[in-house]
């Protein structure tokens, strides 16, 4: 069994959103592939948790508050 809380959940024009913050320090493109990489399963389960409930397919995102000294948002 694994747990989790969304951090960010809502719903645009063009449907629902997920967004996941991390608090990564990068510093590199490299860092922040690998970060991804890191994170994407679990952005994935709460896209496939929250089409369930909803009935629709959110889009998942990650947000790195520290990416290169500057906030990067990345669809998963």
């Amino acid at each position: 069994v694994q747990s989790g809380q969304i951090d960010l959940l809502w719903r645009d024009a063009n449907g629902w959103k997920i967004v996941d913050f991390k608090t990564d320090t990068l510093r590199s493109d490299e860092d922040l592939e690998a970060a991804v990489k890191r994170h994407r399963k679990q952005v994935e389960r709460y896209v496939r948790s929250a089409a369930n409930i909803l009935g629709e397919q959110p889009i998942g995102m990650l947000c790195f508050l520290d990416s290169h000294e500057r906030v990067e948002l990345v669809e998963v």
